[in-house]
């Protein structure tokens, strides 16, 4: 709260301000506060931040002193229904613009999806979007978005499943720039990891026989996504596969898709 003043004089030509040096520290950290809150709104209106909802959750995040900070802003910020879903596209877009790959965007993406399911059919939505998107992007923002989209499928937060919507057999090359740095991104998790991330579309024999009829139903439903993915491995992936190392976490991938019946 301001002290009360006994004499505050108003700065003219030759006039002294004649304020007490707390409140003048306090003036000049307010006047700091609302000039770098100019320039966040100049920065969201470059980034093409269209809408004040947008604006808002864009200047919420780039205020944030790391990720936990910015996940707390945007509670805050109490949005709901479509507002709501404003958040991912701001943060998809945002990790798109780096000039190289920020895990911020996809760590902040990572806590609001292990928070509310909400933010999982969102962030699912908006890489389809991402994905249609495609041949319009730049090889930073397909890298980028491919390594954000791999930390959330390898911490579980989404499942290879998203990927069922690719055109593997009429692939534009755009796309299959994005496949070949998402599959880069997640071959580098342990063996063990991998084969938990695919077995979520691909479950063993003893998996299968283990399910019930809906879920034996589901696991059916991806038999199109293991085969396309099979031949992304076969043709696709073959740039990939000239590092001995990474070859081997491929191969693993593929042992674990041809694993599940009716999978070959």
């Amino acid at each position: 709260v301001l002290p009360r003043l006994r004499l505050l004089r108003v700065w003219r030509r030759g006039w002294a301000l004649r304020v007490p040096l707390r409140v003048r520290a306090w003036m000049t950290a307010a006047a700091a506060a609302a000039a770098a809150d100019q320039r966040l709104l100049r920065l969201a209106k470059a980034n093409h931040m269209n809408t004040d909802v947008r604006r808002l959750v864009f200047c919420t995040v780039m205020a944030a002193e790391d990720y936990m900070d910015a996940f707390e802003r945007v509670l805050q910020l109490d949005l709901k229904g479509k507002a709501d879903r404003e958040i991912v596209h701001v943060l998809l877009q945002c990790a798109a613009k780096e000039s190289t790959f920020n895990p911020f965007y996809a760590h902040l993406l990572l806590k609001l999806c292990t928070f509310s399911y909400n933010h999982v059919f969102t962030t699912r939505f908006a890489f389809w979007d991402r994905f249609r998107m495609a041949p319009d992007q730049t090889p930073q923002q397909l890298s980028n978005l491919a390594r954000t989209l791999a930390v959330l499928i390898r911490e579980g937060a989404l499942s290879p499943s998203l990927l069922k919507v690719v055109d593997f057999v009429r692939m534009h090359p755009a796309m299959l720039f994005f496949m070949q740095a998402l599959f880069s991104a997640l071959a580098r998790v342990k063996r063990a990891a991998l084969v938990r991330i695919f077995q979520r579309i691909a479950p063993t024999p003893e998996q299968y026989a283990a399910l019930g009829e809906k879920e034996r139903q589901q696991a059916g439903e991806f038999s199109q996504l293991r085969h396309g993915l099979l031949l992304f491995l076969a043709d696709g992936a073959a740039e990939l596969r000239r590092d001995p190392a990474l070859d081997r976490k491929l191969s693993v991938v593929e042992r674990v898709l041809k694993a599940t019946p009716d999978a070959v």
